[in-house]
């Protein structure tokens, strides 16, 4: 069965990935937005039927990594300023994550020391 502290602490993660990722995912849609500039003109200004058609299917491609890019900063931008604006609710639960961990830690190490019956 899978602890509840797991559980907590793969949301912190997501939360934390999400603000390592967010400028990064930025720096990968410019790039992209770059490389359909350099396709676009590659294409405008090719000289042959074989090298503009190369050209047209890595455009398509970079199209799709750029919604790709774009799908992800939407999405990583909701949880950032999530976790931004809840600061100090992200904190307590990493409060509540050590003192879940502490109890599940006690439940573990459980036993009982018989008082009357002795072995």
């Amino acid at each position: 069965m899978k602890k509840r502290s797991e559980t907590v602490k793969a949301f912190l993660d997501l939360l934390d990935e999400s603000v390592k990722l967010l400028p990064m995912a930025e720096e990968r849609l410019k790039r992209e937005d770059d490389l359909t500039r350099d396709l676009l003109h590659a294409i405008e200004l090719g000289t042959g039927y074989k090298e503009r058609n190369k050209h047209a299917t890595l455009l398509a491609q970079n199209r799709r990594d750029r919604r790709d890019c774009k799908d992800a900063i939407e999405e990583l931008n909701l949880l950032t300023a999530w976790a931004l604006k809840n600061s100090g609710a992200v904190n307590q639960l990493k409060q509540v994550l050590g003192e879940l961990r502490k109890a599940e830690k006690h439940h573990e190490n459980r036993h009982y020391n018989p008082r009357v019956l002795k072995e």
